[in-house]
């Protein structure tokens, strides 16, 4: 028997099986919680279902990123694949939608024109939702979308 093979007992084997079929499930879990709640994704996903709004206009996936008040932001990419962006994005008349390439963050969300306070760079800042919780932040990096919000919010 060599060295490694008596360093590692039957009982310890059985360990390092058990510690990697419970790491896998909790790491991909992990993930779908960094995209979703961490990130604020299912938050606005709540306040801005898409319900009947139809998902016409969609510029592609595109770069894009949610930031609470002055906290980081975070931004929704995939680097690992040939193609980063995971986020599709559309633009109507109504507002704008977005939704998840891939598994997570889910559901999709459509965000109305009315609900931009107002655009600056490539971002939306959306009105509060209470007095006490800090603005939301969504940054999309396509100038389609800088153009759209800006005609939208400039009419008002």
């Amino acid at each position: 028997m060599s060295r490694a093979q008596e360093a590692l007992s039957p009982r310890a084997g059985l360990w390092l099986t058990l510690l990697t079929l419970v790491s896998i499930p909790l790491w991909l879990w992990s993930l779908r919680w960094l995209q979703e709640d961490f990130s604020g994704w299912s938050a606005l996903a709540e306040r801005y279902p898409v319900r009947t709004h139809e998902l016409t206009g969609s510029v592609g996936p595109v770069v894009v990123a949610i930031q609470h008040g002055n906290a980081a932001r975070h931004e929704f990419n995939n680097c690992r694949t040939r193609q980063c962006p995971i986020i599709e994005v559309g633009l109507n008349p109504r507002g704008f939608w977005l939704r998840s390439t891939q598994q997570s963050p889910s559901p999709p969300l459509f965000v109305p024109w009315h609900a931009v306070e107002h655009c600056t760079q490539l971002s939306a800042r959306l009105q509060a939702a209470q007095p006490d919780v800090p603005a939301v932040r969504i940054i999309i990096q396509h100038p389609d979308f800088e153009r759209a919000c800006t005609a939208a919010t400039w009419r008002r």
